[in-house]
This record gives C-alpha cells, structure tokens and sequence, in this order.
C-alpha cells in the first residue's frame, strides 16, 4: 500500500495513547485556526424523551471541531438571543450516538424544530438567515 500525499496527511499529529477526545479536538482547533465550540455535549436524552418534552425545542446536532456548525452558529445565536423562550441544546454528535441516529442526522448541522415533541421543521447545513427565521416562525405559529 502506497503511503498517502502529503497534501491528504492530517494538519496534526494522531491523538498520543491516553489522550482524550476533548484535548484532541482543542488541539485540532488549535492547530486549524478555528474557534473551539465546547457547549456541544454528548447527550444522555432518549428519542422517547425527546418527543415526550413540552415547549418548543431546537435540537442541534454537531461537533465542536466542525467548520459548517461554526458558521451556523454565528447565524443561530444572535437569532435565538431574542427568543428566550426557546430552548436550544447543542448535541455531539457521530458513530453509535443513538439520539442523531433515530433523528436520520447525516450531516452536521443538523437543526431539528419541535414543539412539544413533534418536528416541525429541520435544517440541514443552513448558511442563510432567512432559513432559519422561516423555521423558527414555524415553531411560534403552530402553537
């Protein structure tokens, strides 16, 4: 087998043997010159008790090292800043993460729109603001 490009090689080098994934990604970041988003978080939540949650609720699916969800973000954020009453909640995730699994996530970000428990309408890599006010106005107007 042939070794790979230097063009195709990683910018750093693998993860050191006990190294965790939050240090690996804070060098990634590091090391790529992107912002480091840590509120992503792995989630204990069930699919069950998600459509089972009263309110609206934007599920965020994603990762902290993830250029596109760094740039959803600085669309989604001052958007939701005038909407308290909405609850937001970033989810990590990636392989064998249950929660992004039974919501089809493919991509990251993915926003998913409920309201109490039922989707109302989803975000697959959205760049556009205007997207994302027309599925926020989704959520207020089937209440």
């Amino acid at each position: 087998r042939a070794a790979p490009s230097p063009a195709l090689a990683p910018a750093i080098e693998p993860p050191s043997a006990g190294m965790t994934v939050e240090t690996a990604t804070v060098r990634l970041c590091q090391t790529r010159g992107m912002p480091l988003m840590p509120d992503y978080t792995a989630s204990t939540l069930t699919p069950d008790e998600v459509r089972q949650t009263r309110g609206r609720l934007i599920l965020d699916f994603g990762v902290p090292w993830c250029p596109h969800c760094n740039r959803t973000r600085a669309i989604l954020d001052p958007l939701l800043g005038a909407r308290p009453e909405l609850h937001h909640v970033r989810i990590e995730d990636g392989p064998g993460r249950r929660l992004g699994r039974s919501f089809g996530v493919k991509l990251w970000p993915t926003l998913v729109f409920l309201v109490d428990g039922q989707e109302q309408a989803r975000l697959v890599r959205p760049t556009d603001p205007s997207e994302i006010e027309s599925a926020l106005a989704a959520m207020t107007a089937s209440t």
